[in-house]
């Protein structure tokens, strides 16, 4: 990136940019997945394409558009002009502009808002089944064989639930059904890994979003204490942060594992109410933005308060000769 340092796409979904030093400047956070090709442009716009299927532009180191395309994007790169070349799996290279002249016509575009439809279509599932599999709602038309029979119908882009009412006979809706915890087939990518789920945690006070991440055959008190100790937070909100491990995993009759050790005490997995034991002495402190080198991002702080505090040091170091 001229006159910046380097930018670097990553399988942990992330965009970083480099000083030349090596010092990281700021971290692009949007993509769901791997992040396979970055581009800079003269202006200070930035293009990055992923296995998400989508181009992100990104603007002072915020996303100011996402462009879904009908497969992975293997690479995106910049026009001299400010257009975007996007190579997609689908096998169809595609040029996107800003300048309304040289748009596509109304009917190719139609054509392509189709396509993205279509795709998403083939790849929903809906309490576990795909979509496209369902049957439209034809089949209501078919009595079915028993009192509170449920069939579930394809309606648009959604799945609808429906019981047959033998006294009434026809078949009354119950509701559109959606995925559930476990229903999550593909898992999130995580620093490479992938995982079950990757939970957005917001510890409020102005902080910004932590990642956390998690798989059901993991121990949620291990995950929490070793989440707690990374990101530097008291280990007091170690229960916090178990029953929102288990409350958003689908796992609300967890039992612990007695055999567990744990990695940071030597002892069992922690239990409420239950004092923990530790043979070992507690890691060394660490201060994750202390010293800072290079940019921190938040995505929410107070901006008037943190505005008249940095007039008011300005103020005072002009003051002072």
């Amino acid at each position: 990136m001229p006159g910046m340092g380097i930018l670097s796409a990553s399988h942990d979904g992330t965009i970083k940019l480099w000083a030349l030093t090596g010092q990281p400047l700021l971290e692009m956070i949007g993509h769901t997945s791997l992040v396979y090709s970055v581009d800079a442009h003269s202006s200070g716009l930035i293009a990055s394409g992923s296995e998400d299927r989508s181009v992100k532009i990104w603007k002072d180191g915020i996303c100011v558009q996402s462009i879904e395309h009908p497969g992975c994007i293997w690479d995106a790169k910049f026009l001299d002009n400010g257009d975007v070349v996007t190579a997609c799996s689908d096998g169809v290279v595609r040029i996107w502009t800003t300048d309304n002249n040289r748009f596509c016509s109304d009917e190719e575009l139609a054509t392509y808002t189709d396509i993205i439809s279509q795709y998403t279509l083939t790849r929903k599932t809906v309490g576990g089944l795909k979509l496209m599999d369902l049957p439209g709602v034809e089949a209501l038309q078919v009595q079915g064989n028993n009192d509170g029979q449920t069939l579930i119908v394809r309606e648009g882009d959604n799945g609808v639930a429906y019981s047959w009412n033998s006294k009434e006979l026809k078949w009354d809706k119950i509701g559109e059904v959606v995925d559930g915890p476990g229903d999550a087939a593909q898992g999130q990518v995580y620093d490479g890994a992938h995982y079950d789920f990757v939970f957005n945690v917001d510890i409020g006070d102005g902080e910004p979003i932590r990642k956390l991440p998690y798989n059901r055959s993991d121990d949620p008190y291990a995950v929490a204490d070793k989440w707690l100790l990374k990101e530097n937070l008291p280990l007091t909100y170690r229960q916090q942060v178990v029953e929102f491990i288990l409350q958003n995993s689908g796992q609300s009759n967890f039992v612990p594992d007695p055999s567990f050790r744990d990695p940071y005490t030597g002892g069992n997995a922690y239990v409420p109410g239950e004092p923990s034991s530790s043979n070992g002495s507690a890691p060394k402190q660490t201060f994750k933005h202390i010293p800072k080198n290079g940019m921190l991002l938040f995505e929410t702080a107070q901006f008037e308060g943190i505005l008249k505090k940095i007039t008011v040091f300005s103020a005072t170091l002009a003051s002072d000769s």
